[in-house]
């Protein structure tokens, strides 16, 4: 249970007030009692989520997730816009192992029956996080965004995704479906710009189909077999 502890630490802050500390201390010392006074894995798990349902602060439900599995790539979708599309893209996350990021403002809510029909039953299964805007994901990025492990697509780039070297842990980040990335982050990422082959005669590409693509091509490459 020493997460329970860390976290407590970490946000139990002079800036968060004294009722913030209060509510937290107690948090902690319910988790951690957890340890010592259940011994059936069942009643512990009820008694945590019990805390959260009497806690419900945001943060205390980022530090009692569960993660489902650890993510081979991380699919950033900025600002989506149809719920079907994210739908799709959550399923194929689930699919090869990767991680999906919303950044809003969201064209829809979160439990639209149209996202749910189109992940169907795998969205239990999926790793997932909302993130109010781009800087806060780049602070929760920092290191594979530092190190460049960062690939953006659009159809204004001129490298082929199949020419790029993927590796575990990178993030693909795509645009909305009605104008694609900002200018000012495709220009402050412009080497690392990336797009799928298509013909003139069509605009652009659906997007649901690119991500996936862009995923099964850097499974594909890390040599990856999803099980």
């Amino acid at each position: 249970m020493y997460w329970a502890g860390r976290w407590g630490e970490e946000f139990m802050e002079p800036e968060n007030g004294q009722e913030g500390r209060q509510a937290w201390g107690r948090t902690v010392y319910l988790v951690l009692g957890a340890e010592y006074l259940v011994r059936s894995k069942i009643e512990a798990t009820i008694i945590l989520f019990t805390v959260v349902l009497v806690y419900p602060s945001p943060l205390l439900r980022e530090c009692c997730r569960f993660v489902k599995y650890e993510p081979l790539l991380h699919v950033v979708l900025y600002q989506p816009e149809i719920p079907p599309n994210t739908g799709n893209i959550g399923r194929s996350c689930v699919a090869v192992g990767a991680k999906l990021w919303l950044i809003k403002p969201l064209g829809f809510r979160i439990d639209e029956k149209e996202l749910r029909r189109a992940g169907l039953d795998y969205w239990p299964h999926l790793e997932w996080e909302a993130v109010e805007d781009w800087s806060e994901l780049a602070e929760r990025l920092a290191a594979p965004l530092a190190a460049g492990r960062a690939w953006f697509f659009t159809k204004t780039a001129t490298r082929l995704y199949t020419d790029a070297a993927f590796q575990r842990g990178d993030l693909l980040v795509f645009g909305n479906e009605s104008s694609g990335l900002p200018p000012e982050l495709l220009e402050q990422h412009r080497e690392r710009a990336l797009r799928l082959p298509m013909r003139k005669q069509v605009r652009s590409l659906n997007l649901s189909a690119t991500a996936a693509a862009a995923m099964y091509e850097a499974v594909r490459q890390l040599g990856v077999v999803p099980q």
